[in-house]
């Protein structure tokens, strides 16, 4: 969140718990309206606020996103080298164990 969110989020959040504190007993009708109207405007400038913090950290998430689907074949490539890296020392360590196996057996 950068500098002037915070600030205008710390401002509506002042001015929200202002109006919420307004003793409605004496306020004409009228009145009432015009705060319950004042009320509701701040809590939608809230939310639009923290909507548009969402949307701004999306947005990076998505350009990530990209470069991850780009670098996919790089993975995959990676994956199978790995794939068969595994498989070669299995086959290796097979054949070493065999090949101890034998020699312990002719120096028993």
């Amino acid at each position: 969140m950068t500098k002037s969110y915070e600030d205008a989020l710390a401002q509506l959040e002042k001015a929200q718990a202002a109006l919420n504190a307004q003793d409605i007993s004496q306020l004409p009708a009228a009145q009432l309206i015009n705060l319950e109207r004042s009320k509701a405007a701040v809590y939608g400038e809230i939310q639009a606020l923290q909507a548009k913090q969402i949307e701004d950290r999306d947005q990076g998430y998505v350009a990530v996103t990209d470069v991850f689907r780009e670098c996919k074949s790089d993975l995959k490539e990676l994956s199978n080298w790995v794939s068969a890296k595994e498989a070669r020392d299995r086959a290796i360590f097979s054949m070493l164990t065999k090949g101890v196996s034998i020699a312990l057996s002719l120096l028993i």
